[in-house]
């Protein structure tokens, strides 16, 4: 069905994107469990990217059902024994439908994902159950998971220390991407730190002297090498270091990682598309760079084309199209000093793709994204531009702004 999407650089049509999340949603109505929460029968998994997609579908488009399906399971999961109430943490999968007599083992990629579910929910309704099951979650990595030198191991059984710690590039990138959107929707620091220091152990550990990455860390030795997820999410991570702090280096590390990314054969590991499109989607709008935008939209098309026949059922997928189809916007902060520390939260808030250039930065943040060069620095206090619009300069300014361009766009 490629003839359904432009042949100019492969992109999709845009109406094409609609139908598949709306389907989706309304299949996802269908299977759920109403009682319970969730989806299907048992055993049952966690549904950590059905949660993700619903959470995303309700910010984007209001749909109260959507929000009101991911909230009933997250409540109905934080309740039911699958989430240790003792030390923290998601199990693996329950043996009954109720979320009870869980699996007795917990997996890092399980917690991070599900970390960034609950903390997403917590932004949207402001409910405590939320966000301190996301917190206890995550404490409970750091406390559990978590080993020497910052990285994380991959899983943990009841009863040990901490049952297998390889490290797992992938596993870990995720696990960065949920501390630093805990840090933006938390506002506790301590997130942000573990998240520095996790990825100071993959950029010294888990990569080459060339760039390239490995699979895993397992006896003081990395081996294997790395697939299209490690360097997907790692990208993801990376991107999410830069929103949180705004040091250009982390943007040279995922612009470096995406180009290595765009030689691997994508064939052998389509499952792992989804993340790649998302990585280079986010990059393309920071950078501005057309190369990462072509790659994003051909992989975008491809993931549009698998999963037209049943598309609740890739709802990782479904996370790269609704961004697509549905895109934040632009923001360019320009300061004269330092940063406002808002800023890494309202871009949370308002799905903004945010550059922030300072003196300090000025000349690295154009070398990565040239359209940055074209916006002068003000002698003192910030000023804030969307596209080539007028510039503003207070954050309550800029909420109008916003404001204002959302009823133009309605």
């Amino acid at each position: 069905m490629r003839d359904t999407f432009t042949a100019e650089g492969n992109r999709p049509q845009s109406e094409t994107f609609p139908d598949l999340l709306w389907a989706a949603a309304e299949e996802l109505s269908r299977q759920f469990d109403r009682e319970n929460g969730g989806f299907g029968t048992a055993p049952k998994f966690p549904p950590a990217h059905e949660l993700l997609f619903l959470l995303e579908y309700a910010r984007r488009t209001e749909d109260s059902g959507a929000l009101e399906m991911a909230e009933i399971t997250l409540t109905k999961m934080a309740r039911g024994d699958i989430f240790d109430r003792e030390g923290g943490g998601f199990f693996r999968y329950s043996a009954c439908g109720d979320w009870q007599s869980p699996y007795p083992e917990k997996a890092l990629s399980d917690n991070a994902l599900l970390s960034c579910a609950y903390l997403e929910a917590y932004a949207q309704t402001g409910r405590p159950l939320f966000g301190e099951t996301a917190r206890r979650t995550l404490d409970y990595a750091l406390r559990r998971l978590r080993l020497p030198g910052g990285g994380f191991a991959c899983t943990h059984a009841a009863g040990s220390l901490w049952r297998d710690e390889a490290v797992l590039t992938a596993w870990n990138a995720m696990m960065i991407s949920a501390l630093v959107k805990a840090d933006r929707v938390l506002g506790e620091e301590k997130y942000l730190r573990a998240a520095q220091e996790a990825h100071q152990f993959l950029k010294t550990r888990l990569t080459k002297p060339d760039g390239r990455l490995w699979l895993r860390w397992r006896d003081e030795e990395p081996d294997i090498d790395g697939q299209l997820d490690d360097y997907a999410f790692y990208c993801l991570a990376l991107i999410g270091l830069y929103e949180a702090e705004f040091a250009p280096e982390y943007l040279q590390e995922a612009v470096g990682l995406a180009d290595r990314m765009a030689e691997l054969d994508w064939e052998k590991a389509p499952s792992d598309g989804w993340a790649a499109a998302l990585a280079l989607g986010r990059l393309a709008r920071l950078t501005g760079l057309e190369r990462f935008r072509r790659l994003a939209d051909g992989q975008l098309a491809w993931l549009a084309e698998e999963i037209r026949d049943c598309p609740a059922a890739h709802c990782s997928a479904l996370l790269a199209i609704l961004e697509a189809a549905c895109p934040g916007r632009e923001l360019v902060c320009v300061s004269a000093d330092r940063v406002p520390q808002w800023l890494a939260s309202a871009g949370e808030n308002y799905r903004l793709a945010v550059l922030a250039k300072t003196p300090e930065y000025s000349q690295a943040l154009a070398d990565l994204s040239p359209r940055t060069a074209g916006y002068p620095i003000p002698e003192a206090g910030q000023r804030y531009y969307f596209g080539a619009c007028d510039a503003v300069e207070t954050l309550a300014e800029l909420r109008e702004m916003m404001r204002e361009r959302e009823l133009v766009a309605q």
